[in-house]
């Protein structure tokens, strides 16, 4: 967070394409237990038929409907080998101002597509939600796949991928600060007010990463 990416035009926050092309790039290289935990997937049948699997990703794929009487794409397909399907749209925003009606036709085009995975995972990628479905898609908030970001890039440094790990970290980084609004205090930044009052919540927030760190680490043992 010590790094300023609120200049950055390619992460602005109305970029839309590009968080999900930066997030379909970091999925395609974790593993199929990971990509699971980042949507908060927690279907424990589900995770013990997918681990190993190999992970497939497509970003915009053409389907038959989205919105009534229209085709649609999606942001992200995912395969998880032959045994799970999970598609995730990715948005900026809260659920309630996102445009989610497209999600039923979504559905019902992997439902009658060639499909034949035995499960199937609908996500919604938002800032906060007031629901738990919204045309099929279940909401995952951002905040929680950053914690789940967080102990990817945190493994990976372990394993001294420190490239791969530093690329993970700048895409979390713009996430909680272009986002989430999680800034620090930055020198020349004009806003150090508004920086200082987010500090309960970034604090809020990296303590989640340390105790799902800690918890990791336990199950490890």
């Amino acid at each position: 967070m010590a790094l300023n990416f609120t200049e950055h035009r390619w992460v602005a926050g109305h970029r839309e394409e590009a968080y999900s092309d930066w997030l379909q790039w970091i999925m395609a290289q974790a593993d199929a237990e990971e990509v699971l935990r980042v949507f908060g997937v927690d279907d424990p049948e589900m995770v013990l038929a997918c681990t190993g699997t190999e992970v497939m990703i497509v970003r915009e794929r053409l389907v038959l409907q989205g919105h009534e009487g229209s085709a649609g794409r999606l942001d992200l397909e995912i395969r998880l080998g032959d045994k799970a399907l999970l598609v995730v749209e990715v948005k900026l925003g809260e659920a309630e101002s996102a445009d989610t009606e497209k999600g039923k036709g979504y559905c019902r085009s992997m439902e009658i597509d060639r499909h034949d995975a035995r499960f199937k995972k609908y996500v919604i990628l938002v800032l906060d939600a007031a629901d738990e479905e919204y045309y099929g898609f279940r909401p995952r908030l951002w905040t929680d796949a950053c914690v789940e970001l967080r102990l990817i890039a945190a493994t990976l440094c372990k394993r001294s991928e420190h490239l791969r790990a530093a690329m993970v970290l700048a895409f979390i980084a713009a996430v909680e600060q272009n986002l989430l609004k999680l800034r620090a205090v930055m020198r020349g930044s004009g806003d150090e007010v508004a920086a200082a009052l987010t500090l309960p919540r970034i604090t809020d927030h990296l303590t989640r990463f340390l105790e799902a760190s800690e918890r990791g680490e336990k199950n490890c043992l």
